[in-house]
């Protein structure tokens, strides 16, 4: 890591005379950068959206990602990001659910203000031990392989259909 080397070079060529001191802040510095990054998995390049119908109520978009072996259908009213790049762009000036080897990051914006995000959900690989409170969360393991966790933030308005039908519709690719 270019990064942590840097880092490593100037705290020790730093005039600091406290050894446990350079530890300390170069664990800290190391800590902040490695965990503070939101990241997206190879994975993601394999997501598929296509427009699906269901039910009487409308049209849905279908997702799903062949080699993780999932899918999922849901509402067609979110704004997607399947990178990094995409991922800024959608999250720029909010609050934002930071994590590590995402697949696909949807937000469902407010259709009064287009700025307001009422919601998002976060396709991630693995699983953590907690997630915060309000969220709804489901992790499936299809491939054999790879945990994959549906995370689905706390709803602005009484939407909890909303979450529950995400969560109803993530699954395994049969």
């Amino acid at each position: 890591m270019k990064l942590s080397f840097l880092a490593k070079k100037i705290l020790l060529n730093n005039n600091m005379k406290s050894k446990p001191l350079q530890a300390i802040l170069y664990f800290f510095l190391v800590f902040s950068l490695a965990t503070s990054c939101t990241t997206f998995s190879p994975s993601a390049q394999s997501n598929s959206l296509d427009e699906y119908e269901m039910y009487k109520e409308g049209k849905y978009v279908k997702y799903t990602n062949s080699e993780l072996g999932i899918s999922m259908l849901q509402y067609g009213a979110f704004r997607y990001a399947q990178n990094k790049k995409q991922y800024k762009k959608l999250v720029k000036g909010t609050k934002v659910y930071r994590g590590r080897n995402k697949v696909l990051y949807a937000n469902q914006t407010n259709m009064y203000q287009f700025d307001v995000i009422d919601y998002f959900f976060d396709l991630s690989i693995g699983e953590k031990n907690s997630y915060p409170k309000g969220y709804f969360s489901k992790t499936i393991l299809c491939n054999g392989k790879d945990k994959v966790t549906l995370v689905v933030s706390k709803l602005k308005m009484d939407k909890k259909s909303n979450a529950d039908f995400l969560i109803e519709h993530f699954k395994c690719i049969k």
